[in-house]
């Protein structure tokens, strides 16, 4: 409530009454709605109640003016005495103000003021002549308060409405986040239930599976299975590389590729192919070798982008070489080659030689259809050559020299219509070679040289891109074939290290004295007698036995 300043309006105030006076008859009809009149009946009686003897009289003063209290700010007119009223309200009350009431300064003169005759009217020369009028104007800045309430009002709801939103945001923040963490768990055990190998093995393993470690890695591991990369029981056994492979794609690769991405299988089979050759052990280019010339295997990078690694426009991959090529010492490659390189389809190129490769030639390269070279030499394999080998109708080399293969070639290798470089020296092969070199008449380059080959030398008539014929230090027996005019390209011929006998045929001396095509022509003519009957300027280097 606004400030209330008081005064009491007594007898001897006639010159304040009539300034009153004055005041009332200048106020327009139209602003004045009752009268403190207003507040007695007819017989002149103050109504009982005090509480009901209250009338508001907003906007308005009364049309007879007594003497009173005044509340309010007051602007009188110096010369008339008129009161000057800004836009404010009135009331004229018989209660004595609270305030008042409370303030013990005043307790004497609100005594006063209510000591007045019960049945004096208000508004007229008896009322004011008698003594204090019993009534009370209180002038108010309504307009101030009321504004000041509403501008209260509107601060408060706004944060009402501001806590109020907040509340709401949080609230669903929380049941969403709920709602996920239940739907996760809702599903996580049917994506780590490991599925059961439909083939029952023949005997329990001594090492038990164990579910997969992450829901991804059990979507991969199953992937990987339907696919028919990898078989089940491979993928779950912990000490197997399958199992390494896929916990590495699963949680280890920076790439973190999808199943359904066109070259997550090639990705897996290059980590399989390194776990499975001891990788962690290569002398260069292992995973984290900051020496690679290249990016290292098991990068955080595309696959065709690691060492020893080439692909096609398409990003597969076509050729992988990790061997020495004569560039550089071994990469100690020590394992067995994996059966999941089969997924391989658009291999064209293999190169490991010079490694620590076991086991025997694998059967499963004759399903890389697109292959073809295949070099191998200077490793451990064992066995002998696969006959799927020779269904490959784009293979052009096979090198294998320096392993530990032996018994027969099939006489299947005379399907590689298509094959120019054969290279099986140093090996352990025995017995005859087969008589069907006349169909591959793209031959260009043959070494059979320090194997236990034995018989007679089959017949090369039709080869007539050969240029290299190595036969030496075999168990070769007879005598040297005759040269039809088919090693119209032979540049190297060695036939020492045999037990061959008789004379070098005419024809082919002619290579080397009419021709002069043929660079090297070995011989056992160093013996007294010679095994072999060659003059000087027809073998270029005649051995002893």
């Amino acid at each position: 409530r606004a400030r209330t300043f008081k005064k009491s309006i007594t007898p001897g105030a006639v010159a304040e009454d009539n300034a009153a006076e004055s005041l009332s008859s200048q106020i327009p009809p139209s602003l004045t709605s009752a009268s403190a009149e207003d507040n007695f009946n007819k017989d002149g009686e103050e109504p009982a109640n005090n509480e009901e003897s209250t009338t508001s009289l907003r906007g308005t003063l009364p049309q007879k003016s007594g003497r009173g209290n005044v509340e309010g700010p007051e602007a009188r007119d110096g010369s008339t005495g008129d009161v000057a009223i800004a836009p404010l309200s009135l009331r004229v009350s018989s209660q004595i103000d609270e305030e008042d009431n409370e303030n013990p300064d005043t307790a004497a003169h609100s005594n006063t003021t209510n000591a007045l005759p019960p049945h004096s009217p208000i508004g007229t020369d008896e009322g004011i002549n008698g003594g204090v009028l019993p009534a009370e104007v209180v002038i108010e800045p309504i307009d101030v308060q009321i504004a000041d309430d509403v501008d209260k009002d509107i601060k408060q709801r706004a944060r009402v409405k501001i806590w109020f939103y907040i509340g709401i945001f949080s609230v669903v923040v929380v049941v969403v986040v709920v709602v996920m963490i239940v739907a996760i768990r809702m599903k996580t055990p049917e994506l780590i239930t490991p599925q059961l190998s439909s083939v029952p093995s023949n005997m329990p393993s001594m090492i038990p599976s164990i579910a997969p470690s992450t829901a991804r890695t059990a979507v991969l591991q199953n992937f990987l299975s339907d696919e028919n990369v990898s078989d089940i029981t491979s993928l779950q056994d912990r000490t197997s590389p399958q199992n390494k492979a896929l916990v590495w794609i699963s949680d280890e690769d920076g790439m973190q590729r999808d199943a359904n991405d066109q070259n997550f299988i090639q990705r897996f089979v290059l980590s399989l192919f390194y776990y499975a050759t001891n990788g962690e052990n290569w002398s260069s280019c292992y995973k984290e070798d900051m020496h690679c010339t290249s990016s290292p295997f098991l990068s955080d990078v595309h696959e065709c982008d690691w060492f020893g690694i080439w692909c096609n426009n398409a990003r597969e991959i076509v050729s992988i070489r990790i061997g020495t090529g004569g560039h550089v010492n071994s990469f100690n490659l020590d394992g067995t080659l994996p059966r999941e390189m089969t997924a391989l389809t658009s291999l064209e190129w293999v190169d490991f030689n010079s490694n620590k490769l076991k086991g025997e030639i694998p059967v499963w390269l004759g399903e890389l259809t697109n292959l073809g070279m295949i070099e191998m030499y200077d490793n451990e394999f064992e066995g002998t050559l696969p006959d799927s080998l020779f269904g490959l109708p784009n293979l052009k080399t096979i090198s294998l020299r320096s392993n530990r293969l032996g018994g027969t070639l099939s006489p299947k290798i005379g399907q590689l219509s298509n094959l120019e470089s054969l290279y099986l020296q140093h090996n352990m092969f025995y017995r005859t070679l087969p008589n069907v070199f006349l169909s591959m008449q793209n031959l260009k380059e043959v070494a059979f040289h320090n194997n236990t080959f034995s018989g007679s030398i089959p017949m090369f008539e039709r080869s007539t891109k050969l240029k290299l014929l190595k036969l030496n230090d075999n168990l070769f027996t007879g005598t040297i074939p005759e040269n039809n005019g088919s090693f119209v390209s032979l540049s190297k011929l060695h036939l020492h290290g045999n037990g061959l006998t008789g004379t070098m045929p005419e024809s082919i001396c002619r290579l080397r004295t009419q021709y002069q095509t043929l660079r090297e022509l070995t011989a056992d003519c160093g013996d007294s007698p010679p095994e072999v009957n060659c003059s000087s300027l027809c073998c270029t280097q005649c051995m002893i036995d």
